[in-house]
């Protein structure tokens, strides 16, 4: 089931981030890829630690809804999936 971030407004720039270090129960991420459901929101640019991984989000359509999906593979082998909901809207 997707999680919720909160929202943006479609001029901001703002990072979000998956702490993953209560699933990884010691392992660690060793790579972090983004998808987004929709063109109109962008991925400026994305980091990650050995725990948590970050997405740094630009534009979007106002009023429009979009899924980001973070998948992780860690040093033990193991792979990861997390979809969050993020809407964009006028502040």
């Amino acid at each position: 089931m997707p999680l919720s971030w909160a929202s943006k407004d479609p001029d901001e720039l703002l990072d979000y981030s998956l702490n993953w270090s209560q699933a990884l129960s010691g392992d660690t991420i060793v790579t972090s890829d983004w998808a987004i459901s929709d063109s109109a929101l962008v991925e400026n640019h994305s980091t990650n630690t050995s725990t948590a991984t970050v997405i740094w989000l630009e534009d979007g359509a106002l009023n429009q809804s979009y899924t980001v999906t973070n998948t992780i593979e860690t040093a033990g082998g193991r792979t990861y999936q997390q979809s969050v909901n993020i809407r964009i809207l006028s502040n």
